[in-house]
């Protein structure tokens, strides 16, 4: 079993790596290394692979609505060239999506089959990505998920802990819902959909919800952050205040409410939702947020 994992800098990619090790199995490989965009670096890098994991994309929400041909080179055209040579090589794809395809209109939770209506640019360029991969393959699993948190890379929670060790006070959105999402757990979960869709009589291909749960909104993110911060020690005297998106002066619009239905998910996969309150404690005990706490504490 040989499969190839793109964008493995990406935030998934670095827990992926750490999770599955110098595992024989992976093949990780960053954008310098093969650039979806693309297709020589495609046509070097995915012969002999059993099954393509791609986490590769462009995932700044803001600056997708400035810069939407490197958006759209990243998001929509790479992952094209992806599926077409897949289809070709007759290769299994998973690709990583967002809750931003749903408008936020619906009440309830949005199941996978729901209409989509993206409000922002970096949404519409993912949905495209699934719509693309959708037209040129059959053995396909699209894992949406939303709010993406962990040790690595830039998010919302280490934007938080450093705002909070600098002692300072933010207006934090709190009329958007979603789920907050352990990286980690979607790595972990990612070996395990990978194993099973690489068996003979795997057939159950197609979108996938894949979050966190409890749902909260942003705010509430936000107080759990300070609490562990304060639970572990830290002296921390920012305050947190609850603001209307109205308030903000965002380019990019944010669905009101993006709570994804994981049940298909854990029926197929015989996987459970990631308590993230649990997995927020774990990241923050890394040894990658305590050095981040140790530089404020020299």
């Amino acid at each position: 079993m040989a499969i190839a994992v793109l964008g493995s800098s990406s935030q998934i990619g670095m827990d992926l790596f750490e999770e599955v090790g110098e595992s024989h199995a992976y093949n990780f490989y960053t954008r310098e290394q093969c650039n979806l965009y693309s297709k020589s670096d495609l046509k070097k890098t995915i012969p002999g692979h059993d099954l393509v994991i791609n986490l590769a994309a462009y995932t700044n929400v803001e600056l997708s609505e400035k810069n939407k041909i490197s958006c759209l080179r990243a998001n929509f055209i790479g992952p094209k060239n992806l599926a077409l040579l897949c289809s070709e090589l007759k290769i299994p794809l998973i690709h990583i999506s967002t809750d931003y395809v749903f408008d936020g209109n619906k009440l309830g939770r949005y199941n996978e089959n729901d209409k989509t209506n993206p409000i922002n640019f970096y949404g519409a360029s993912k949905l495209l990505s699934e719509e693309v991969i959708n037209k040129y393959l059959d053995e396909y699993l699209i894992i949406r998920t939303s709010w993406v948190f962990g040790k690595q890379k830039n998010n919302f929670f280490k934007t938080m802990l450093r705002m909070f060790l600098e002692g300072k006070d933010v207006s934090v959105i709190d009329d958007q819902l979603g789920a907050p999402t352990s990286s980690l757990y979607l790595a972990k979960t990612i070996v395990q959909i990978a194993k099973r869709s690489i068996e003979t009589n795997f057939s159950q291909w197609g979108i996938y919800n894949i979050t966190g749960f409890p749902y909260c909104s942003w705010y509430q993110f936000s107080e759990e952050i300070k609490e562990i911060c304060i639970g572990h020690g830290l002296n921390i005297n920012s305050t947190i205040e609850a603001t209307s998106s109205k308030n903000t002066s965002y380019m990019a619009k944010r669905p009101e409410n993006s709570r994804l239905n994981t049940e298909k998910a854990q029926k197929v996969f015989d996987i459970t939702p990631d308590d993230w309150k649990s997995s927020l404690i774990s990241d923050f005990n890394s040894k990658k947020i305590q050095n981040i706490i140790n530089e404020y504490d020299r």
